[in-house]
């Protein structure tokens, strides 16, 4: 007769994959399988052939510890099925080379199943509920650049004559590249979150933050690129060539609308050259990783999200067209 102990030894001897320790890419989805399928396994009983039935089983996800995994750290479709689908959610980090960047979180799969058997005398026997573990996944961190937009135009216009100039600070690697690669990557970081919008319903507001960023910059005729952690002088950038007999227009007094993008981080503008003259600190929080003002003619300019906005010294006269230095805090 079929015994505990039978479907005992038969749980532990089956295997979940992916056997084989691997990273993930961004929003990748894993479905794991159980070999053999436990749905077509039987065992024999006297003369008699007798299904073996998965009574029950769990999915979820265990880390290097062997600590349960937050529920909100992954998704799972099909919880309750055997063959579910899993993608897990990457940890957000600034590219600095003032820091080491985090590791990739080291997660098993584990599905713990009970298995039963129907006798012919009526009598199900089952097994103890037994736990399967699959090869670790890394779950590769997403970068999130830090890029402050300086836009000729007020709310981002990008009517005639309108320029933007991005600044990166220096301690962000690797380093950005050309105007076209960063805009590669950045369409390609919308990419990411939008997928894991999409999976695990995560980083809505860092998706909605590209986004807007984004779709400001992608607007512009003309795009500058410049990688300091500070600039004395704005007027060594120009916005607009011109031909050799006209003057050419440089940022310096040129500047209406601003956008910093990156997680947790502050700038500070001024309307003299060398950091000098009335200044406004401009900040973003981690959960809020976009800050934008779209007039910085008031004396004291509104942003968006409200109070990110920080004011130096109690002066009047506001900022548009009036900004001559920057330096990212």
């Amino acid at each position: 007769m079929v015994t505990t102990a039978d479907l005992n030894s038969l749980a532990t001897s089956l295997q979940l994959t992916p056997q084989l320790s691997r990273s993930l890419t961004t929003g990748e989805r894993v479905s794991p399988r159980i070999n053999p399928d436990p749905s077509a396994l039987v065992v024999r009983d006297g003369a008699l052939t007798l299904p073996i039935n998965v009574a029950r089983i769990k999915w979820d996800a265990i880390d290097h510890n062997g600590n349960v995994v937050a529920g909100g750290e992954y998704n799972v479709g099909g919880s309750t099925t055997l063959v579910p689908e899993f993608v897990f959610k990457p940890q957000l980090f600034e590219p600095s080379s003032n820091r080491t960047p985090p590791e990739p979180k080291s997660i098993r799969i584990r599905a713990t199943v009970t298995l039963s058997v129907a006798l012919a005398t009526g009598t199900v026997v089952s097994s103890v509920s037994t736990p399967l573990l699959s090869a670790n996944l890394l779950v590769t961190p997403l970068p999130i650049p830090t890029i402050f937009a300086m836009f000729r135009h007020k709310n981002f216009s990008a009517k005639d004559g309108a320029a933007v100039l991005l600044l990166v600070p220096e301690y962000i690697k690797p380093s950005p590249g050309t105007i076209n690669q960063v805009t590669t990557k950045l369409e390609n970081l919308r990419n990411d979150l939008d997928l894991l919008a999409d999976l695990g319903g995560w980083f809505l507001p860092e998706l909605s933050a590209i986004t807007q960023f984004t779709d400001s910059v992608n607007a512009q005729p003309r795009v500058h690129l410049r990688v300091a952690n500070e600039y004395r002088n704005l007027n060594s950038i120009t916005l607009i060539q011109r031909s050799w007999w006209q003057n050419d227009t440089e940022a310096e007094d040129e500047i209406s609308s601003v956008m910093l993008f990156g997680l947790g981080k502050s700038i500070q503008c001024y309307q003299h050259r060398r950091f000098g003259g009335r200044s406004f600190k401009l900040r973003t929080a981690t959960a809020e990783p976009l800050s934008s003002v779209t007039d910085l003619s008031p004396d004291i300019p509104p942003s968006q999200p409200a109070n990110k906005v920080e004011v130096v010294d109690n002066k009047k006269g506001g900022f548009e067209n009036r900004l001559s230095s920057m330096k990212f805090l």
